[in-house]
């Protein structure tokens, strides 16, 4: 079989071989001695002719074999590993580099989605440090901002808590507004209301949303978390914020609900949010508060402990009359209104 992949090379001139799977040809020896010798002869075959060489295997666990297992560190270059696993209905991919003779590589397990353009990798983006900015920037309504000290300082990140119809949402929008009015590109990342609903609600505030779209000035992101992979979240919103000065996401409670446990949540965001601040980029995240009366939780998922700057949206009755309050419970940095 080596003669005649080498006949095969040799004949049109090949630079790179896959051989899928070496598997077919190994089970036929019993001893790992004798295995390391045959993936040896193939691997120093096709470097001789100077290809470089993938070679496709299942795991010996999976074919239920042991005799073999880990022979192939000692022989080849490199092994790259692939994971399939299914968790809370979905399926799970992820790749590992196990080794890589004479090059530094990326450890642990990253997911990865096989598309129509092939095999993407996303692994979590590097920690980017920033300097904190004195700069103010307007929430977007005269009122609040004096609630504030001025404004919020760029880059710091706003969480914005509250019941169902609140108006959590129409606050990020006119977020948006003011920052394009003062010729700030905005990126909102909505989870729950589709591009339609906020263009048509964003009309109530006097808002032409889908004109601020159409010239370049805002980007309206619609994901969905029935199979959101967080790694690929991230990357995708990285590529997203060229030239953004603020961003709105909506909702943390919609977000939070990909991840399989309250540590993994808050490690992404937390690296998210510095990618907003190493960037000077402002942030408000909206997060819904189940209680309508009385004591509150403000997340369920620690998002709290992350943030900035914390404005609280309620109901509140007087003379039993249900009306909307607003409080700031946390301005980092800021004298603030309680």
């Amino acid at each position: 079989m080596i003669k005649e992949v080498e006949n095969a090379v040799k004949k049109i001139g090949a630079k790179r071989v896959v051989v899928d799977p070496t598997s077919t040809l190994l089970l036929q020896f019993d001893l790992a001695v004798a295995v390391r010798g045959g993936l040896n002869k193939i691997s120093k075959s096709l470097e001789a002719l100077g290809c470089t060489s993938i070679l496709t295997t299942e795991k010996p666990e999976s074919l239920g074999m042991t005799t073999w297992k880990n022979v192939e560190d000692f022989v080849l270059d490199g092994i790259i590993v692939l994971y399939s696993r299914a968790e809370d209905g979905k399926r799970i991919r992820e790749v590992e580099v196990e080794k890589m003779r004479g090059e530094s590589f990326l450890t642990g397990r990253h997911p990865f989605r096989i598309t129509n353009e092939g095999v993407g990798v996303f692994s979590m983006p590097k920690y980017e440090p920033s300097a904190a900015s004195e700069e103010r920037v307007s929430i977007g309504s005269e009122s609040i901002d004096k609630m504030i000290g001025g404004g919020v300082f760029r880059g710091d990140c706003t969480l914005v808590a509250g019941p169902t119809g609140t108006g959590k949402t129409l606050l990020g929008v006119q977020f948006i507004k003011n920052g394009v009015e003062n010729n700030e590109k905005g990126l909102i990342i909505s989870f729950e209301e589709s591009p339609g609903v906020l263009i048509r609600n964003a009309e109530n505030i006097g808002f032409n949303l889908e004109k601020a779209e159409k010239d370049g000035l805002v980007k309206i992101i619609h994901p969905s978390t029935i199979d959101l992979i967080p790694e690929e979240f991230l990357s995708m919103v990285k590529e997203e914020l060229n030239g953004a000065d603020r961003v709105v996401i909506d909702s943390a409670t919609s977000y939070s609900s990909a991840f399989k446990d309250p540590a993994s949540y808050k490690d992404n965001l937390v690296t998210m949010l510095q990618l907003f601040k190493s960037r000077g980029i402002t942030p408000i995240i909206t997060s819904e508060m189940p209680e309508l009366f009385g004591a509150f939780k403000i997340t369920n998922s620690g998002t709290s402990f992350i943030v900035d700057n914390i404005i609280i949206l309620k109901y509140v009755e007087v003379a039993s009359e249900i009306r909307k309050a607003i409080s700031v419970l946390k301005m980092r940095g800021s004298q603030h209104e309680k």
